[in-house]
C-alpha cells in the first residue's frame, strides 16, 4: 500500500523541535494520515539527531590586562539542518543568551546544530579584532571542534580607559625596490623621495630580482627596512594597537627573504609600535607586494601616534 498524498502542515511550526511525546500538532492533518506523518517525522528527528549534534562550548574572556571579566553577554546563533513539514528541510537558526562568571569563563551547553557562532558584548569594552567566533560539530565537518573544560577558548576584551586625540598619515601607490628609500615627515600628507627636513621615517625595499610576474613562481630575495630617525620601532602582534610600550624599540625594523626560505613569501604585512625623535608614541601597520614590474613594488602604509606625547593610542569609538 503506497503512503497517502502528503498534507502540508503549516510551514511556521518547526516539527523538529516538538516534545517527542507531544504529537498534538498532528491534528492539523486529516485522521487518517496521522499515523503515517507520525512515523515519517520520527524518522526524520532521527536523522536529524545525527546531523544535529549537541554542542558544548568553553570559553574565558580577559582584558588586557589579563583579569577576568565577568558579565560579558554572548549571543549565540546555532545552525543546522531542520524540518518546516514532513516534506520541507531546509537551515533554522536559535539564539540564546549566555553570561562570563566571576571568573570570566562561560559554558555554552543544552544546544544541537551543525554550527555555533555567537558575539561578545560589554558595555565599556571592546573584543580583540580578528577573534575566532565560529565552530563546526556537524559529521560532515572535516575540522571539529573539541570542547575542553580546562581548555577554554580564551578571548580579550579591551577595557577602555579614554580616547585620545590622534594624528594620522596614509598612503598608498608604488615605491622603489632598488634600494633608494622614501621619507615621510610628521606633517606631510604623502611619502616623499627625497629626504625632508623634518622625517621621521625612512623606508627602503630592497628586491634582488628585477622584474617578476604573477606567474613566475621562482623565489629571490627582497626585504624591507623601517627607520625611525632619532626614534625607534619594534614590531607588534597586539590585537588592540591602543597603548605603546614604554620601552624596547630599535631604531631599525628589518625583515628578509632569503631565495632558499622554506616558508618564503612574496607579500607581507608588517604592524609596527614607533617612537618618534620628538617622543611621541604611535603604531603603524604596512603592506607590501611584490607584483609585476620592473623597479618598484606596491606598497601601503599607515601611522598613528599620539601628539601630546602619551602612550594612549586608544581611538574615539565610531
Amino acid at each position: 500500500m503506497s503512503a497517502p498524498k502528503p498534507v502540508v502542515a503549516n510551514n511556521e511550526t518547526n516539527l523538529a523541535s516538538k516534545p517527542e511525546d507531544d504529537w498534538s500538532w498532528t491534528n492539523q492533518v486529516p485522521v487518517e494520515q496521522r499515523a503515517w506523518l507520525i512515523e515519517r517525522v520520527s524518522k526524520m528527528k532521527q536523522l536529524l539527531s545525527v546531523a544535529n549534534p549537541a554542542i558544548v562550548f568553553y570559553g574565558q574572556i580577559l582584558d588586557q590586562f589579563g583579569q577576568p571579566v565577568p558579565g560579558v553577554r554572548v549571543e549565540t546563533h546555532v545552525a543546522g539542518l531542520g524540518v518546516n513539514s514532513f516534506v520541507t528541510h531546509e537551515m533554522k537558526g536559535n539564539t540564546n543568551t549566555f553570561f562570563s562568571d566571576a571568573s570570566g569563563r562561560f559554558v555554552i551547553s543544552g544546544l544541537r546544530g551543525e554550527s555555533l557562532s555567537f558575539h561578545l558584548f560589554k558595555e565599556g569594552y571592546e573584543l580583540a579584532p580578528q577573534s575566532p567566533l565560529g565552530f563546526d560539530y556537524g559529521p560532515g565537518v572535516a575540522a571539529h571542534h573539541e570542547p575542553n573544560p580546562t581548555n577554554p577558548v580564551v578571548y580579550r576584551m579591551w577595557k577602555r580607559q579614554g580616547a585620545a586625540e590622534l594624528k594620522g598619515f596614509y598612503n598608498r601607490g608604488m615605491i622603489p625596490s632598488d634600494g633608494q628609500s622614501i621619507w615621510i615627515a610628521e606633517n606631510s600628507e604623502k611619502w616623499s623621495r627625497t629626504e625632508l627636513p623634518d622625517s621621521i621615517l625612512k623606508l627602503t625595499v630592497n628586491r634582488k630580482r628585477r622584474v617578476v610576474t604573477f606567474d613566475d613562481k621562482s623565489h629571490y630575495q627582497w626585504g624591507v627596512e623601517v627607520n625611525m630617525l632619532g626614534g625607534g620601532v619594534q614590531k607588534t602582534d597586539d590585537p588592540f594597537l591602543y597603548e605603546s610600550p614604554e620601552s624596547g624599540y630599535s631604531s631599525v625594523l628589518s625583515i628578509r627573504h632569503e631565495a632558499g626560505d622554506a616558508n618564503w613569501i612574496w607579500e607581507q604585512r608588517i604592524v609596527f609600535y614607533f617612537r618618534t625623535k620628538t617622543g611621541k608614541f604611535g603604531h603603524g601597520e604596512m603592506f607590501i607586494s611584490n607584483w609585476q614590474n620592473q623597479d618598484e613594488i606596491y606598497c601601503e602604509l599607515g601611522l598613528t601616534w599620539n601628539p601630546d606625547g602619551s602612550r594612549n593610542l586608544e581611538p574615539k569609538p565610531e
